[in-house]
């Protein structure tokens, strides 16, 4: 379960909502600059949800934007966010915005979470980079999300390979048959309490797009 937050509604937290998405998460709010709400209706909003992480998103590369970021920063310094699971743990936050923006926010927000950098989402306003925040997820729900599973110490002790969620690992097989047949594949995997939607279709240069949507309490 995450909480995504961006500039502006219709591109940045829309491009956060995607990474999100397609990394096999929930989102159960998306946060904006321009969303309507009262500063301190996020504030409360944010304190009350208890997301697993946050990914925050927001200005291109050598924008003009650390100030609103920082006001996004201060934001969650109000918050106080605590996490779903683990308690006494500090909240995983993903940074994911303009580089120039994360000393500033790394300052402030130093000892609250546990913040991590990854490359924009958007370094300019045509291009969308989604594949490193969408890896930055899954590590983050593997290390403090599935940790505090029960049984999942012993489990580990079990196999000598990496241990793959449910959607990453469909996603993979999907991606798969893809590439080795060169073709476009859609495919639905209906869980006991999540549905999850994957695509792979191939753009106009002929590079293989993957989608992932995880559509949540909707399930067998």
């Amino acid at each position: 379960q995450i909480s995504v937050a961006g500039l502006v509604k219709k591109m940045s937290a829309e491009s956060a909502q995607r990474a999100a998405l397609t990394a096999g998460a929930i989102v159960i709010d998306t946060i904006a600059i321009d969303d309507g709400r009262k500063d301190y209706q996020k504030v409360e909003r944010l304190r009350q949800l208890r997301p697993d992480m946050i990914l925050v998103s927001g200005g291109t590369d050598g924008g003009d934007t650390v100030k609103k970021l920082v006001e996004i920063a201060e934001m969650l310094v109000s918050a106080d966010p605590k996490p779903r699971l683990g308690i006494g743990l500090n909240l995983p936050v993903i940074f994911a915005g303009n580089k120039d923006a994360f000393p500033a926010m790394a300052e402030l927000l130093e000892g609250k979470v546990a913040l991590s950098h990854v490359d924009n989402l958007r370094p300019t306003l045509e291009q969308e980079n989604l594949l490193p925040a969408r890896e930055a997820i899954h590590e983050l729900f593997l290390e403090h999300v599935m940790q505090q599973a029960p049984g999942y110490g012993k489990l580990s002790s079990w196999t000598s390979a990496g241990i793959m969620s449910t959607p990453n690992a469909v996603g993979v097989i999907m991606e798969t048959i893809a590439n080795q047949r060169n073709i476009t594949v859609l495919g639905v995997d209906i869980g006991g309490a999540t549905t999850d939607v994957f695509s792979v279709f191939r753009n106009e240069a002929g590079t293989p797009i993957f989608n992932r949507t995880v559509s949540a309490n909707l399930g067998m």
